[in-house]
């Protein structure tokens, strides 16, 4: 007699879509500003808890808000200086799980840190935005990102493109240039015109790390060149 009443393995509880950070956090540009942007990102689960490879996730807002706005694919929100401050609520969504988390939106400062502490759940996605703010040339800036290896691996080294980047190189249209990438190490370069009379400020990168272990791990970012704020959230 065959048996049909059993399960392949244990199933776990809890939400099998997740985003990969409790909240975001963004400034408001001042007028006459260039927009700022960030990427979030969402992880969807198995039953046995595993993220589940090439997912597809797709991402919007529960409502319309004025100077927002995401990109449905690769999850890039963009906000201009016509938002007003206060919460956004972020939807994610993959097949008929629907997960949600809150963008809050600051005018003033927002503590950007170039040390970025994160509490890893074994096969779990985070997504780490990195910013800068008023840069007036890119040109002779190489930025470096550290991370454990035993802890973390990198899963894309730029999720603004539809590819999966893994080797160092160009990253088509995207102006972003990996100059090196080893375990524990990515060193990038960016490729962007600014107007003699204007400064950027907003996302310059996103990488998505995988994280191998349970614990606390650190990604610090540096820039030996720059006098300009540097961060990650």
């Amino acid at each position: 007699m065959v048996r049909t009443d059993f399960e392949i393995g244990p199933k776990i509880g809890g939400r099998p879509l997740i985003f990969n950070q409790a909240t975001y956090t963004l400034l408001i540009p001042e007028s006459g500003y260039p927009s700022e942007t960030i990427a979030i990102g969402a992880t969807a689960l198995d039953h046995f808890g595993q993220p589940i490879p090439n997912a597809v996730i797709t991402y919007s807002l529960d409502d319309t808000y004025t100077g927002v706005s995401i990109n449905s694919t690769t999850g890039v929100v963009t906000v201009s200086s016509s938002a007003s401050p206060g919460n956004i609520t972020l939807v994610a969504s993959c097949s008929n799980l629907v997960a949600t988390v809150t963008l809050i939106l600051n005018t003033g400062v927002v503590p950007y840190d170039t040390q970025l502490p994160l509490t890893l759940t074994t096969g779990n996605l985070y997504t780490v935005s990195v910013l800068a703010d008023d840069i007036a040339d890119f040109s002779g800036m190489v930025f470096v990102i550290e991370y454990d290896p035993l802890l973390l691996e990198v899963d894309d080294l730029c999720i603004l493109t539809w590819a999966k980047e893994t080797t160092a190189g160009v990253i088509p249209g995207t102006g972003i240039t990996i100059v090196s990438f080893t375990p524990g190490e990515i060193v990038f370069e960016i490729d962007r015109n600014i107007p003699n009379d204007k400064v950027f400020s907003g996302l310059i990168n996103a990488i998505r790390f995988r994280a191998l272990d349970d614990g606390e791990a650190v990604i610090t970012l540096s820039e030996a060149t720059s006098s300009s704020t540097l961060g990650m959230i």
